[in-house]
């Protein structure tokens, strides 16, 4: 595990901010109870912005990340593995978010956001 240069794992730790972005709806609760974890909502803002604010900005950040790192053969495996991992975590999360829009669970407080 020495042999992988620490600006890969820069960018592997950096991909996850994809799917830590998608899961800040779920801590609306936690940040009202404690104020302190607000803080850990700044990494993953830029994301978060650029998904909210570029029209299909989720769509086309998935299609960059998916067309130009994991399918590219010249990018190293261990950070293509990471990208791909983000993105499987960040699908996973978006139908969690749109089951519980479904279903109104969002709507219970602290209580329906922890089912």
């Amino acid at each position: 595990m020495g042999d992988i240069p620490w600006w890969q794992r820069l960018l592997a730790v950096l991909a996850y901010l994809l799917p830590w972005a998608d899961t800040l709806p779920f801590a609306e609760s936690l940040d009202n109870l404690f104020p302190a974890l607000q803080w850990l909502m700044l990494p993953a803002l830029p994301v978060l912005l650029l998904e909210r604010n570029v029209p299909f900005g989720g769509f086309l950040l998935f299609l960059v990340l998916f067309l130009a790192v994991v399918r590219n053969p010249r990018i190293p495996y261990f950070l293509r593995f990471n990208v791909l991992q983000a993105i499987l975590l960040d699908i996973v999360l978006v139908v969690l978010s749109l089951a519980f829009q479904l279903l109104r669970l969002g709507s219970l407080g602290f209580a329906g956001r922890t089912l």
